[in-house]
């Protein structure tokens, strides 16, 4: 779905935005960048950031205002940023490609732009959220947040990285 070139023209533009984002690879961030960060690091799917940023869903605060504080460094991968440009895109948000872009760089602002190695070390049922698993997978993330539940399921399969799938109203501590 995000990887195809979109049709729509303000999409086109915000996709090659997003492609002239630099990006980390993963072994970059784990050997060197991983380093200088003293916060954790955390993926999040795209009904996340959407409680985050669009619906301000109040059990999703607390995650908001460790990522505003630096508390928690976002970490995200071209092929999730064009995931959420394509579903800000959508008629039922109603908003002007300027303001979808708005959200866009106010989620990058926070966040560590990473390439994947486009394995799919971690299966999931449904292949488009196998993007978030992967990534949370290759950059060893402490947390990915989802409210999705085969996501939540797919946990045993990435604790081995030490990385913790929750929902945003499970987390609550320093």
């Amino acid at each position: 779905m995000t990887d195809a070139a979109p049709t729509d023209p303000d999409l086109t533009e915000t996709f090659a935005w997003i492609d002239s984002l630099e990006t980390e690879s993963t072994e970059e961030f784990d050997d060197g960048l991983r380093c200088g960060f003293m916060t954790g690091t955390a993926v999040l799917d795209t009904n996340v950031l959407l409680d985050l940023w669009y619906w301000n869903d109040p059990e999703a605060q607390y995650l908001k205002k460790q990522v505003q504080e630096g508390r928690l460094v976002l970490l995200s991968s071209p092929s999730c940023m064009k995931e959420f440009a394509v579903v800000l895109a959508r008629p039922q948000f109603g908003l002007a490609p300027d303001a979808q872009r708005a959200f866009l760089e106010n989620v990058y602002e926070y966040t560590v732009l990473l390439t994947t190695s486009g394995e799919s070390r971690v299966r999931c049922r449904d292949a488009e959220d196998e993007k978030f698993l992967n990534l949370a997978y290759e950059a060893r993330a402490d947390f990915l947040f989802t409210k999705d539940k085969m996501v939540l399921k797919a946990g045993p399969y990435i604790w081995e990285t030490g990385t913790h799938i929750l929902q945003p109203e499970d987390f609550q501590g320093d």
